[in-house]
């Protein structure tokens, strides 16, 4: 026990070497940056959450320019825009919570099943049930449904674009990389894997549901990263580095959220914090998760402003609550190698 509890620990301390992640990180920042301060210089700050997930567009296809990247990027960030969009029109319901729950877990099964068949890079569901679980804690009023879509897509299409530009510059014509699926599309274990996906969203989301727990999806989010990963050793890894990232992380959060910034300092700091969150988060996802978590807050904070004590231990109590959920399916779900057949007598 001792000897799994040292692998474990060496694996979420361990630091792996360094990728060309500048172009990606340059790209984000600017796909975040330039729509938060349209909106910003517009008077529409709040909106500033649909344009995040539209510009997650931009993280996907690898560090690696090549010219078909952009039909990847544009069927994701068509998905992230579905997403968004579902998740605000739950959001104009007064009673919200479980369908709120319910539309999480149902992209969260359309992200994973893409994501083993196209072999998405970041894997797994974890940005679409981010997307639809946010928009869906919201308070909406029915005319931003519309400018969900307007935003989250045309955020999206800055994303293309800025691939786009860079592909020009690109000097040379490389092969995809999308990185290998996160799980082999053997049908049974595929099936298995959908059916996780969803089960931990309603588990995690339900119960904070239940207890009253704020931000639901806090606990959704959560609870479907470790096994966003194959493999149960990677999975505790995973679900330890998001934890133990959380808790260094609401503290930043909450110092930035204490310095009541202006707009165009939330814009800023938005900014940053994205671009350090992907020069992060291939060497290490517990240091990646110090500045994901605060700009998460950020944006929350932005839309829907609240006690900045409760949101960050909430923010907190949730991350732990889904994490537990995501281990504890991993470990339910494990693969076991089949029994040796029994011997046969002469």
């Amino acid at each position: 026990m001792v000897r799994h509890v040292r692998t474990i620990l060496g694996d979420v301390a361990t630091f792996h070497p360094s990728p060309a992640r500048r172009a990606v990180a340059l790209r984000a920042a600017a796909a975040v940056g330039v729509p938060l301060a349209t909106l910003a210089a517009l008077g529409r700050p709040e909106w500033g959450l649909y344009a995040v997930f539209g510009a997650f567009a931009a993280i996907y296809g690898g560090s690696v320019a090549h010219r078909t990247r952009w039909r990847h990027q544009g069927f994701v960030g068509l998905l992230l825009a579905g997403a968004t969009v579902s998740g605000a029109a739950v959001g104009v319901l007064d009673a919200r919570a479980w369908p709120a729950v319910a539309v999480a877990a149902a992209w969260g099964v359309v992200a994973a099943h893409f994501s083993d068949r196209q072999r998405w890079l970041p894997p797994g569901p974890l940005f679409l049930v981010f997307a639809a679980g946010a928009c869906a804690a919201r308070p909406t009023q029915a005319y931003e449904v519309a400018a969900a879509a307007a935003v989250a897509l045309g955020t999206t299409a800055w994303a293309l674009l800025l691939g786009a530009l860079e592909e020009r510059r690109a000097a040379v014509d490389r092969e995809p990389h999308h990185g290998r699926s996160t799980f082999p599309l053997h049908p049974e274990r595929h099936r298995m894997h959908l059916v996780r996906v969803a089960a931990v969203v309603v588990v995690a989301g339900g119960t904070a549901t239940l207890l009253s727990i704020p931000h639901p999806y806090w606990a959704m989010v959560a609870a479907v990263a470790p096994i966003s990963v194959p493999r149960l050793r990677a999975q505790v890894a995973r679900g330890v580095q998001r934890s133990a990232g959380t808790v260094v992380g609401v503290l930043l959060a909450a110092a930035l959220l204490a310095l009541d910034l202006p707009v165009w300092g939330v814009v800023l700091a938005a900014t940053v914090l994205q671009s350090a969150a992907e020069l992060t988060v291939t060497r290490n996802y517990a240091v990646a998760m110090v500045f994901i978590t605060p700009l998460a807050l950020l944006m929350g904070h932005l839309g829907h402003p609240e006690p900045v004590g409760a949101m960050v231990v909430g923010r907190l109590v949730e991350t732990l609550l889904g994490v537990a959920v995501g281990i504890g399916a991993a470990w339910l779900t494990r693969h076991r190698p089949p029994a040796p057949a029994a011997p046969t007598a002469a």
